[in-house]
């Protein structure tokens, strides 16, 4: 769930692409950007909700960082 929908708040359509944005880092990195060391739901909430994303030091594409980066960012 993206930020604006474990908050409680308004959103739009930008909340896909920030899913986009995590199916991405997924598919390229091979775990979730966010709580990939819990199963607590809350300690995930608050992961996505501080946006901390960091990725691997074996991650070299630094155009799809970026891409990731963007889409993780994208605020409605």
């Amino acid at each position: 769930m993206a930020p604006e929908i474990v908050l409680g708040k308004e959103y739009n359509e930008l909340v896909d692409l920030w899913s986009v944005g995590v199916m991405m880092y997924e598919f390229m990195v091979g775990e979730l950007p966010f709580g990939g060391n819990t199963e607590n739901p809350f300690e995930i909430y608050e992961s996505i909700i501080q946006g901390d994303v960091e990725f691997p030091r074996s991650f070299k594409d630094r155009r799809a960082k970026k891409l990731i980066e963007t889409l993780l960012n994208m605020n409605p």
